[in-house]
C-alpha cells in the first residue's frame, strides 16, 4: 500500500502498518516519538505527508566496504 502525502490516516489504517501496531503509534504518541499527529477532539489523524517525512527522517546510510 502506497502513502498518498495528501491523504490523512487514522492509527489503525493499513497504510501505517508499515509504523508499527496501533499500540506502537499510541506509546510514542504517549513519548513525543514517531511522527507528528492531529488530535481532532479524541480522534487522532495523520497527514501522509508527515510520515513520509518522518520516515525519511529515519533513513540510514550504509557504506559498501571495499574489499582489499
Amino acid at each position: 500500500m502506497t502513502i498518498n502525502p495528501e491523504a490523512f490516516y487514522v492509527p489503525d489504517a493499513p497504510e501505517l502498518r508499515i509504523l508499527g501496531a496501533v499500540q506502537t503509534l499510541a506509546r510514542w504518541r504517549h513519548e513525543g516519538k514517531g511522527p507528528s499527529y492531529t488530535k481532532s477532539g479524541s480522534r487522532v489523524l495523520y497527514r501522509g505527508s508527515d510520515v513520509l517525512e518522518w520516515l525519511s527522517s529515519k533513513r540510514i546510510e550504509t557504506k559498501v566496504s571495499e574489499a582489499a
